[in-house]
């Protein structure tokens, strides 16, 4: 028996998926004191800089929380069946800065702690494939409007 998602299916967990890395991220910064105190002697941060690494974590995990939501709302949008709108165009740019920004915050970072030069990168090519999904959608959205204007 082969066992086939559906597109509800696979929309309901993508929502799960995303409450989870919520929660993940809501209990990680109410417990940040503990997981700073576990990974900083692995990577070698010191005293001084342990203040800077506190901001670098809540700022960016504060803005990751947003993009979260506004990819709940994408999701929700599209279990709706409004998947070429300009709402959803909105939430996908929304994502894209936020991830531009995340990236910015990681980059100033680096000056204290090297290592947060990889997850810039991996921030900025996120938001390079958001923007390219963005795009994608804004030009399905002229065709729809295209073909409903010719009807």
């Amino acid at each position: 028996m082969k066992f086939e998602w559906s597109q509800k299916q696979s929309l309901r967990l993508t929502l799960a998926v995303t409450g989870l890395f919520f929660i993940g991220i809501i209990v990680t910064m109410l417990k940040m004191k503990y997981f700073v105190d576990l990974l900083l002697p692995l990577n070698g941060i010191s005293q001084y800089n342990i203040s800077y690494f506190y901001v670098t974590l809540y700022v960016a995990l504060t803005v990751m929380l947003g993009i979260l939501i506004l990819l709940a709302c994408l999701v929700r949008n599209i279990q709706k069946d409004i998947v070429f709108d300009p709402m959803n165009i909105r939430y996908l740019r929304l994502i894209s800065w936020s991830c531009i920004l995340v990236a910015l915050i990681l980059l100033l970072s680096a000056f204290y702690h090297f290592q947060w030069i990889i997850l810039a990168v991996a921030a900025t090519f996120m938001a390079l494939i958001v923007r390219v999904v963005k795009n994608v959608f804004c030009q399905a959205l002229l065709i729809k409007e295209e073909n409903e204007f010719t009807i």
